[in-house]
């Protein structure tokens, strides 16, 4: 089994001294890697204060998206998260419009 997160001290580090972190998303905020999202969705899901067996137990999710995201990887996260969570709704918004409805603007 692997374990995606480790205490600090048990991380291996860089020549610079640095932690080595992996990231499911590339540069361009697109997921390359599903099982270390999952557990990155998972990890989040516990932090938050919800139990590992009821994930996001009865919380409609909200998820930013980048404008460019294919359209198989939109599927797939919709199908992942309906298939490991309890959320009864997910909305995928662009995180350009999401943006600005945060300012309080429904133009950009």
């Amino acid at each position: 089994q692997k374990h995606y997160f480790e205490p600090l001290q048990s991380l291996p580090k860089s020549k610079e001294n640095e932690y080595d972190f992996q990231s499911a998303v590339n540069a361009n905020g697109i997921i390359e890697d599903w099982d270390l999202w999952m557990e990155t969705m998972r990890h989040a899901g516990a932090m938050t204060g919800f139990s590992e067996d009821k994930l996001f137990n009865d919380s409609p999710l909200i998820m930013i998206e980048k404008p460019h995201n294919p359209p198989g990887h939109r599927a797939k996260i919709i199908e992942m998260l309906f298939e490991s969570t309890d959320a009864p709704a997910v909305f995928l918004g662009k995180d350009a419009v999401l943006n600005c409805f945060a300012c309080g603007r429904t133009t950009g």
